[in-house]
């Protein structure tokens, strides 16, 4: 069972500290989200990092961050991916992607392609007709 180690063939003991399995209280064989093995032990991942292969680098990163060379580089402001140097590579809801920005759509738009051309409208808003503004 994940989380324990068999004692004397019955008896189940949990495993140390963030260890998913073990082979004794002391030894882990695998970690935890967020944790690496290391000698037996799990040490918690660097950052943003929420998978890790060492205490330098990272293999997955939470929201908001992107994995750019074994590092999580925070993205700018309303991005949810970006690349080296935070430059954003996609973009939050009601936010579009210009020059490695992401810049508000307008009032009442979900997504766009610029502030003047809404492609969805939010809830309780609808394109003007003859337009393309929500």
């Amino acid at each position: 069972m994940p989380g324990f180690f068999l004692v004397g063939g019955n008896n189940c003991h949990p495993c140390g500290r963030n260890a998913a399995t073990c082979s004794s209280i002391t030894v882990a064989l695998t970690c935890n989200n967020g944790y690496f093995l290391s000698s037996g032990a799990c040490t918690k991942c660097p950052g943003a990092a929420t998978a890790c292969s060492s205490a330098t680098v990272a293999t997955t990163c939470k929201s908001g961050y992107s994995l750019f060379s074994g590092e999580c580089i925070v993205c700018g402001t309303n991005a949810v991916t970006c690349g080296p140097s935070a430059v954003s590579s996609a973009c939050a809801s009601g936010y579009y992607l210009t020059n490695g920005a992401c810049v508000a759509c307008g009032t009442g738009a979900t997504a766009c392609t610029s502030t003047t051309v809404h492609t969805t409208c939010s809830t309780g808003y609808s394109l003007i007709s003859g337009s393309t503004l929500c």
